[in-house]
C-alpha cells in the first residue's frame, strides 16, 4: 500500500510595510496635529514592540520599515511624552495615551501603510486634553528645565507649578482649553530652570522662599 505523500502548507512569504501616519485630535470641529509625541508600532496579536519612533512637528510620523507576515495585525500607539515632556495623571500613575485603529498585514510588497493616531468627537476628554496641552506647550517650546512633568487632571483647584513640574484643572472648559493658563505655569518652570527661581509666596522647606 503506497502510503500518501502529506500535502504541505506554503509558508507565506514576508512582506516589507512602511507604516507613517499623524496623531491629531479635533476640537470646535478643526483637526490639529500633536508634535513630538512618542509612538510604537505594535503586534496587535501579543502588545509587542515592533518598532518606536516620535512625531515630527507637524505629528507626522514615520516608522523604519518592517518585515510581517502576511494575515497578521498591527496598530500604533502614542504616548504624550517624549524626551523633555510628560503629561500623566496626578498623582502620578500613568503617561496618556492613545491606540490608533488595528490594521491587518497583506501579502501585498514593498507597500506603504498609513495609521492614523486621532480622537474624534466620541472620544472622551480625558483622552483630547492631554493633546490640547501637549501642543499647546510643545508649539511655544523654551528649554529651562530639562523635563517638564505635567498633572493632568490635577487635585488641586487651582492651575500650579512648582519646580519643573505643572498642576492643571480637567473638566468641561478648563485649563486644558485655556492657553493663557497653560503658558503661564510653562513660565514658571522656564524660570525656575533658568534662574532657580519663580515669583510665588510658598517656601520650599529648608530653602529661601522660590529658590531652589
Amino acid at each position: 500500500t503506497n502510503t500518501p505523500t502529506p500535502t504541505r502548507t506554503p509558508t507565506p512569504t514576508p512582506v516589507t510595510i512602511t507604516f507613517s501616519g499623524d496623531v491629531t485630535y479635533l476640537d470646535g470641529g478643526v483637526s490639529y496635529p500633536v508634535p513630538y509625541v512618542e509612538v510604537f508600532l505594535k503586534d496587535a496579536a501579543n502588545n509587542g514592540i515592533l518598532r518606536t519612533g516620535w512625531a515630527d512637528p507637524n505629528g507626522h510620523y514615520v516608522f523604519p520599515a518592517v518585515s510581517l507576515q502576511p494575515g497578521g495585525n498591527v496598530y500604533v500607539h502614542g504616548k504624550a511624552s517624549n524626551d523633555h515632556l510628560t503629561i500623566g495623571t496626578d498623582p502620578f500613575g500613568s503617561v496618556y495615551s492613545k491606540d490608533g485603529r488595528t490594521q491587518g498585514v497583506t501579502a501585498n510588497p514593498q507597500q506603504t501603510v498609513h495609521l492614523k493616531i486621532e480622537d474624534d468627537l466620541n472620544t472622551p476628554e480625558d483622552d483630547t486634553g492631554s493633546w490640547m496641552i501637549m501642543r499647546m506647550l510643545e508649539t511655544h517650546w523654551d528649554p529651562g528645565c530639562t523635563g517638564v512633568t505635567v498633572y493632568w487632571p490635577s487635585l488641586i483647584n487651582q492651575p500650579y507649578a512648582y519646580g519643573c513640574s505643572m498642576w492643571l484643572r480637567g473638566g468641561d472648559e478648563q485649563d486644558q482649553h485655556d492657553p493663557d493658563v497653560i503658558l503661564h505655569e510653562y513660565a514658571h518652570t522656564k524660570m525656575w530652570g533658568d534662574f532657580g527661581y519663580w515669583p510665588c509666596g510658598i517656601p520650599i522647606p529648608g530653602l529661601p522662599p522660590c529658590y531652589r
